[in-house]
């Protein structure tokens, strides 16, 4: 069953005919693919028009957020990790509590059960994936997943260089675009806990580690300034139902750390620095049934600081703090 604002891919198209997530949403009506540098960078999506901050990402009902505040990047995801998922534009299930400008991405995480996967490629100009999964439990019960995903990329592609004289075409030359490698490792773990017959615990890890060269400008390009990423984010829930009635509580931490290394001064003097991200938040949900009636609540405080540090220096920013609060009813 698929209603007109919600577009779904399954596990077919998911794990056979596609190599990752921005494979898969590739050509989906409504939704822009963008994947910032060559292949294994960071992927973001718009829906209907909206920016990629204006849309959300989430894993079952577990909204994806990055430590920075910016948008998810769905390299980072394992595909062996997914059944699935649902493109909802303009409108989001009613579970995840909140109504993005644009739309939803729900990913469909796979169901609880024992097991293991692995899936592996090999592409152009040294491309080459990995992912492995291992699940355990029973269907239905206690258990949990481990997904990894391996990823590597020389992006080494030919090109037609002018020499620097755009205007005098005898110069012209083919070369091969220099550091411009990706290595990367990402994971996906869940844990899952059932109590009595309502109660239900659960833990969830998305976490990774990018390094990537940045070529800079064809006309100036840089052989040495490269981009270390490291992010985790973690979430704690705890939730119970009994019919229509639910309660729900949750904490969520991150960390994020940014560096650019560029000692040369290649990209400019500005650009070697290291930047860290702290993100907390603590939220609550509730619902009931009565008849026709669905009321709902929920409550959440979000807390983040960032801080910079000159790497040349060791000098850092003093950190800047934010909190945050929400309330909605329904």
């Amino acid at each position: 069953r698929e209603a007109a604002h919600v577009h779904v891919i399954g596990a077919t198209t998911l794990h056979d005919e596609a190599r990752d997530l921005s494979d898969a949403l590739d050509g989906v009506p409504g939704l822009r693919v963008m994947r910032v540098g060559g292949h294994g960078a960071a992927v973001q999506v718009q829906i209907r028009g909206a920016t990629a901050a204006q849309s959300l990402v989430a894993l079952g009902d577990i909204p994806l957020r990055s430590p920075t505040g910016r948008p998810v990047d769905l390299e980072a995801i394992p595909v062996v990790a997914l059944r699935g998922l649902e493109l909802w534009r303009s409108r989001a299930p009613a579970s995840l509590g909140a109504t993005p400008i644009g739309g939803v991405i729900r990913l469909q995480p796979r169901a609880i059960g024992p097991g293991a996967e692995v899936r592996a490629g090999l592409g152009a100009y040294g491309a080459a994936l990995l992912e492995a999964r291992g699940a355990w439990g029973k269907r239905g019960g206690s258990g949990g997943s481990v997904n990894l995903r391996g990823l590597l990329s020389e992006g080494d592609f030919p090109y037609v260089h002018d020499g620097g004289t755009p205007l005098d075409p005898s110069d012209d030359h083919t070369r091969l675009r220099g550091n411009n490698r990706i290595r990367r490792l990402s994971g996906l773990a869940q844990q899952k806990l059932r109590l009595g017959r309502h109660w239900r615990l659960g833990a969830t890890w998305l976490g990774g580690w990018r390094h990537q060269g940045l070529p800079g400008l064809a006309t100036t390009e840089a052989s040495r300034a490269q981009l270390n990423v490291h992010h985790h984010d973690v979430v704690l829930r705890a939730a119970t139902k009994r019919g229509g009635d639910g309660k729900e509580v949750w904490l969520r931490g991150g960390l994020e750390q940014l560096a650019v290394d560029d000692r040369l001064g290649e990209l400019g003097p500005v650009q070697q620095r290291t930047q860290r991200v702290r993100a907390g938040e603590v939220g609550v949900r509730w619902r009931r049934a009565r008849g026709q009636l669905r009321p709902r609540a929920a409550a959440s405080v979000r807390y983040g600081g960032v801080q910079t540090t000159d790497a040349l220096t060791g000098r850092g920013s003093p950190e800047s703090t934010q909190a945050a609060g929400s309330l909605s009813a329904g």
